[in-house]
């Protein structure tokens, strides 16, 4: 019952849900009367929509989700003409437009299959500013034997949608998922700190420097071991990441691969995306910071088009601290010729343990 066409839990690593869930979503419960699943979403501005879909067959499914960060959509039609959920749509408010912005552009949507109804409970906000907005549609027998007996899948389009599902396991299996695995590759709490050395030596390639390989090696060293030997060696990684970060500044090698490879130890990804919307003069700029190790950080996002010989700053956004979850921004402008390519770009100035630290990606709309 309410299973995920994609794998959520993995023996081994017991890495599912990537943060705990949020007071936005839930309750979720499996194995009763009426269960519940929820879900995180974020980036759904402009023209991009993303959701869960429910009862999945084939390409018919109910849709639960966003639009366009205006409007709550609960959509069945494809189900068929005998089993057809008809389509809902309830505008969002400014207050809960406005707080899932004050959230880095997360919603919570928890889905309950409620004996003669499907329920779905949005809210955004931070704790003390949380708003929240209630839509449901009727249900027949057979429409709900069909979502509690098929698949559910994420589903998204026109831009880059974020979710973390949450959803009760109630399987018993042999592994208690409550206790913590054994010392092994994909439970080794310092995986993250390993991931950006890995990154940061592979940017740098033969320039990178002996004390980058050394703290590298160290921690792949431990991955195997005991878990007293990981934390001292993930200890030891931490307090000498300063004279890491001495190495690559003093490293041979283009300065802005160096840039690039403190910003690989610093933990930022980020993600841009530029399209063409409706009007095609319409240009959207969407952008997705996150921060891998959760250190602090602040600075600014500053979001540009370049059409011709002019270069328009679309938008300066503070950021604060950066943290595990994605921040996302989505951001318009209008260009005179919509023939004309377009030279889109993303710049996340930032500072990191005293040090600037700046990423940017370029996108060409045409």
């Amino acid at each position: 019952m309410l299973g995920m066409s994609n794998k959520l839990h993995n023996e081994h690593e017991r890495g599912y849900p990537v943060e705990p869930m949020p007071a936005i979503v839930g309750p979720v419960k499996r194995g009763v009367a009426e269960p519940s699943v929820g879900f995180v979403l974020s980036g759904v501005g402009g023209g991009c929509w993303g959701g869960f879909g429910l009862g999945v067959q084939g390409r018919s499914m109910c849709f639960v989700g966003i639009a366009g960060d205006r409007t709550l959509i609960i959509d069945g039609a494809t189900f068929g003409e005998s089993m057809g959920i008809a389509r809902q749509e309830t505008q969002l408010t400014p207050a809960m437009q406005a707080a899932a912005k004050s959230d880095g552009g997360r919603y919570g949507i928890t889905i309950q299959i409620r004996q003669k109804e499907l329920a779905v409970t949005l809210r955004a906000g931070t704790s003390g500013a949380m708003q929240e907005m209630k839509a449901s549609a009727p249900l027949a027998e057979t429409q709900r034997e069909r979502l509690l007996n098929k698949n559910m899948s994420m589903v998204g389009k026109g831009g880059y949608p974020g979710f973390v599902p949450y959803i009760d396991d109630a399987r018993r299996t042999d592994a208690d998922l409550t206790k913590p695995a054994a010392a092994n590759r994909w439970s080794f709490a310092g995986l993250d700190r390993l991931e950006t050395l890995y990154r940061a030596s592979w940017r740098l390639k033969d320039k990178a420097p002996a004390a980058l390989l050394k703290r590298k090696a160290e921690l792949l060293d431990a991955v195997d071991k005991d878990p007293a030997t990981q934390a001292r060696v993930m200890a030891d990684s931490e307090s000498h990441l300063a004279a890491v970060i001495d190495a690559v500044k003093a490293c041979g090698g283009d300065p802005r691969v160096k840039s690039a490879a403190l910003a690989d130890l610093a933990g930022v990804v980020m993600i841009f995306g530029a399209r063409r919307g409706q009007p095609p003069q319409k240009i959207v700029l969407e952008t997705r910071l996150n921060d891998r190790i959760g250190t602090d950080m602040e600075g600014t996002l500053t979001v540009s088009v370049q059409s011709g010989v002019t270069n328009v700053v679309v938008a300066t956004h503070p950021l604060g601290r950066l943290s595990r979850r994605t921040t996302c921004f989505t951001d318009e402008t209008v260009t005179a010729d919509p023939k004309q390519p377009v030279t889109c770009t993303a710049t996340a100035t930032l500072r990191w343990r005293g040090e600037p630290v700046t990423v940017t990606q370029i996108q060409t709309v045409r």
